[in-house]
């Protein structure tokens, strides 16, 4: 007989993972704290804006595979999927979700069930935190680790063609979830240990957080020296044993933007390299305010920081930390429109997949108007398809700054916009950015303190 399961936690991730068991034919019980999204789930109504959730919600829920509540009910089952987001004040990952999961599965577990744990956590987790919460109330149960591998707008995809990762500490355990996941799992489904598995979630994506910050340092460079760094990473990408990702404004989402210090939490003294890489990504946002500043006040349109106030207007395009995703979570566009408006910038802001988030989010009309600069900041397609000559007629200035090197700028130039892309350092050594701006001083000898990237 199939095991029956609860999915702890209907986020971005659990609601996926719960729909899909119960697309499998697995008996499965949604737990979610959250009254709304129950209600809402109840309801039919799919809170996560991915492209086939909504259809396979309503199939499940007609199915009667799938049941939403509030209270955790005994299952054989228990996947743990709550959020582990940064503890800003610790600097570590904040656990407390964890915790009060594993504390409402000791209520109602027995003998002979299992724990497996998703969540995004520091390594030794599931074995210093999770299991003694458990075992002091409910001993003999399996645990077990298994984190996702999924990418926004493709999780439908990936969760289930993905390679599948089980970190159990004895055979039993890691047949018995094997045997679980692979009821719609189609990828590879490799066993190990959990501390090896907690590790490994982790090492995946501070390997791609350390790339971005490469590749956002090149950039940097490339605009010192006259280079564009979006031809250069494609030229050195050639190279069979390269693979440079691409710069940008930021980097944000619950994974990259975060895990990278679960790993320095555990390691503090060996990791340099995780903690300089999160530094740099992080100063992004400054320097993409400080294009905007060169594109206004180094134009004379202010007297300095502030005197601008009302008067100078950034739309920023884009909310969502990445393209074709409604996901805003820490995301370098909130960052950035902070950084602007202490500098005395009026923003507003458009992107047509976010519904809500920590900016309002105006319409694209009411965004270009009046703007002095418009910033790409999120890759999505939708934006590809805008009227860059309807635009024209509404903003204040026609200047465009491309921080993902996204759109098609010879059909913005044509339509009478002044284009400049991050990276790109031969429009600022052709003095773009204004007389004496950018690589020209600095290959002139200007002193180490002009360089105003840094500190």
């Amino acid at each position: 007989m199939p095991e029956r399961i609860a999915v702890i936690g209907l986020g971005y991730v659990g609601l996926p993972t719960a729909l899909l068991f119960a697309g499998a034919g697995v008996d499965v019980l949604g737990v979610d704290i959250n009254p709304e999204l129950v209600a809402a789930l109840e309801a039919g109504q799919c809170p996560v804006e991915e492209p086939g959730l909504p259809e396979l919600l309503k199939e499940v829920l007609a199915s009667g595979r799938f049941r939403v509540t509030q209270r955790l009910e005994s299952r054989d089952v228990y996947i743990i999927t709550v959020p582990t987001p940064l503890d800003r004040e610790t600097g570590g990952a904040d656990l407390s979700a964890v915790r009060k999961a594993a504390e409402a599965v000791a209520e109602v577990a027995r003998p002979g069930q299992m724990v497996i744990l998703e969540s995004t956590v520091p390594p030794g987790t599931l074995n210093r935190l999770v299991r003694p919460i458990i075992e002091s109330r409910v001993p003999g149960l399996d645990y077990v680790f298994s984190p996702e591998r999924v990418l926004p707008g493709r999780i439908l995809i990936e969760l289930p063609g993905n390679p599948r990762l089980i970190g159990a500490d004895s055979p039993r355990a890691a047949e018995r979830a094997r045997a679980l996941y692979a009821t719609f799992v189609r990828g590879e489904i490799r066993i190990t240990d959990p501390t090896t598995a907690e590790l490994v979630k982790l090492m995946e994506n501070t390997y791609r957080d350390v790339n971005i910050a490469l590749a956002n340092e090149f950039a940097m460079v490339a605009e010192r020296v006259g280079v564009n760094v979006w031809e250069a990473i494609e030229l050195a990408n050639l190279h069979p044993r390269v693979n440079i990702h691409r710069p940008g404004p930021g980097v944000g989402g619950h994974c990259i933007a975060v895990d990278p210090w679960f790993v320095v939490e555990r390691a503090p003294m060996v990791t340099a390299l995780i903690r300089q890489a999160r530094t740099t990504n992080d100063r992004m946002p400054v320097v993409v305010a400080e294009r905007v500043e060169e594109l206004t006040l180094g134009r004379g349109l202010g007297t300095g920081a502030g005197a601008g106030a009302g008067a100078l207007k950034v739309g920023l395009l884009g909310l969502a930390y990445k393209g074709n995703s409604d996901d805003s979570r820490e995301s370098p566009a909130y960052v950035l429109a902070r950084i602007l408006r202490s500098r005395g910038f009026d923003v507003a802001a458009y992107d047509p997949l976010v519904r809500r988030g920590a900016l309002p989010n105006a319409t694209l009309e009411e965004t270009a108007r009046g703007a002095h600069v418009l910033v790409l900041v999120t890759d999505h397609d939708r934006f590809r398809e805008i009227d860059p000559v309807a635009l024209r007629q509404l903003v204040a200035r026609p200047v465009l700054l491309d921080t993902r090197n996204h759109l098609d700028h010879a059909r913005w130039r044509a339509a009478g916009f002044e284009v400049h892309v991050l990276g790109d350092g031969k429009g600022r050594r052709a003095g773009i950015f204004g007389e004496g701006a950018g690589p020209a001083g600095e290959l002139a000898g200007a002193a180490p303190g002009a360089d105003r990237t840094r500190g």
